[in-house]
């Protein structure tokens, strides 16, 4: 028998502490009482929790709560995208996660300046990671991810929320060193290996399809799902979507590492399918990368950035290709050096930048959403 996954109907946010207790006794999850538990939520950039961008508050708030109840201290720790100073922060207060930590009587820390320990990974390109220590210090790790589409890795769930543990830049680094979907996954699965077990929750109730992970359009699925196997919850969230389970990296990856089981699923995985990011360069296999990159060049969606750009410098704090400067009204970006791993699009808290093919659809797109009410991407009917 494999790894129980259960999932129980959340229609609303509203509806997340009554439905917590029961979806933990689906697979028999036992809180820790009078420990130290850690949270880690996803806390992607500075944007409102509407948006669906980021784990909702909502959500947050009832596992602190539950986690409070038996005597824990508990600690919700994020690095964000966004490398600028304080950014974590403000990623996370944007996104209501800081208060509602807080007002649950838990802790919110930045993993930027907090005491690292170096771990081994048994990875294939990620031999070691410097990681918060907090992280292995903790009785258990609550994994709160959201359920979203990612332009480069087709899926983002469990497995993936992990690459916020990594503090800073470090995380824009390694964007450098594996830019295609297959290495960047590669080195996903990697990390995975450095981590400590999780107890998974994913927020479920309102996910996000198409351009994910941050200029998506939401998607209602009304549901959580929870698993003490987060390989084995990404599998089925996967398949709950639309995907074969050889179309997400990161899954395939695991299961030729030997590291995820056919899972035992409690509740209702009824699909909902979700629209999926642009096929290029997801298709692309890893011998294929030098042959195929003067079409990828021609044929792949490019990042373009539009009037609403607040000169953040967001973008240009994260790019690993180090491609992009600030002009006289907007950051610029040289497509020349595009490694088109889409890091800008992901952490823009105002939804600037989207992608295109050329800069006369870029603009069109842009020009459409204005047209229908849309201050920006993330605001996409």
């Amino acid at each position: 028998m494999g790894p129980k996954v259960g999932i129980v109907r959340c229609e609303r946010y509203d509806d997340v502490p009554d439905a917590l207790p029961g979806l933990l006794e689906l697979i028999g999850a036992r809180l820790p009482e009078d420990r130290t538990v850690l949270v880690k939520p996803n806390a992607l950039t500075a944007i409102r929790p509407e948006k669906n961008v980021t784990t909702h508050p909502a959500l947050v708030a009832a596992v602190c709560r539950l986690l409070k109840a038996k005597g824990n201290r508990v600690v919700v720790g994020e690095s964000s995208g966004m490398m600028a100073g304080g950014g974590t922060r403000r990623a996370m207060e944007a996104s209501g996660i800081w208060q509602a930590a807080i007002g649950a009587g838990a802790e919110p820390i930045a993993f930027e300046g907090q005491p690292l320990v170096v771990k081994r990974t048994k990875g294939t390109i990620l031999g070691e990671i410097a990681l918060p220590r907090i992280l292995f210090e903790a009785d258990l790790v609550v994994n709160l991810p959201k359920l979203k589409t990612h332009m480069l890795t087709r899926y983002t769930g469990a497995i993936k929320n992990l690459y916020g543990c990594i503090p800073g830049g470090k995380k824009g680094d390694l964007h450098g060193l594996a830019p295609g979907p297959l290495e960047f996954s590669t080195v996903i699965v990697d990390l995975f290996q450095a981590m400590p077990k999780q107890l998974v929750i994913m927020d479920a109730v309102q996910g996000m399809e198409g351009a994910g992970p941050a200029t998506g359009q939401t998607k209602h699925v009304g549901r959580l799902l929870v698993s003490a196997d987060a390989p084995a919850l990404d599998l089925v969230a996967a398949r709950m979507i639309g995907f074969r389970d050889d179309e997400v990296p990161t899954n395939a990856l695991l299961k030729q590492r030997g590291l995820m089981r056919e899972p035992e699923v409690l509740g209702d995985a009824t699909p909902i399918v979700f629209k999926r990011p642009s096929w290029l360069p997801n298709r692309i296999p890893r011998w294929a990368t030098t042959v195929t990159r003067p079409f990828m060049r021609f044929a792949a969606k490019r990042p373009y950035i539009h009037e609403n750009c607040t000169l953040c410098d967001a973008c240009r704090k994260i790019c690993p290709a180090g491609v992009i400067s600030e002009g006289k009204r907007r950051m610029r970006i040289d497509h020349q050096g595009c490694i088109l791993c889409y890091c800008c699009v992901e952490v823009c808290p105002y939804g600037a930048i989207n992608l295109a093919r050329t800069r006369f659809t870029a603009d069109l797109t842009h020009r459409a959403l204005k047209k229908r009410g849309a201050k920006n991407a993330q605001d996409t009917p």
